[in-house]
């Protein structure tokens, strides 16, 4: 399911980010993460959205892997044709 896969995915990006955050707990860091926590996207430098671009770029892979699941359906596979059906409604 589109969902689960999603899903996944932010789940694995926050423990990354999780894993590199613990491990850099400075005021250097801090004072950075603080300025980016209160910033919007669009006032941000633009070395700064380009990690935010790399994750969207990955999220919409996982949606085209599932629109050519859609599009292009297995004619053997009844099953991922009923899935794809109703996960478009």
């Amino acid at each position: 399911m589109l969902r689960e896969k999603i899903a996944e995915h932010a789940h694995i990006v926050w423990q990354r980010w999780m894993g590199y955050m613990l491990g850099h707990l400075d005021e250097v860091h801090l004072e950075r993460w603080r300025r980016q926590a209160h910033t919007k996207y669009e006032d941000l430098p633009e070395y700064e959205k380009e990690s935010d671009r790399i994750i969207a770029k990955q999220y919409l892979a996982l949606l085209r892997e599932e629109i050519e699941k859609v599009e292009n359906p297995d004619p053997n596979d009844t099953f991922a044709l009923h899935e794809g059906f109703e996960e478009c409604r």
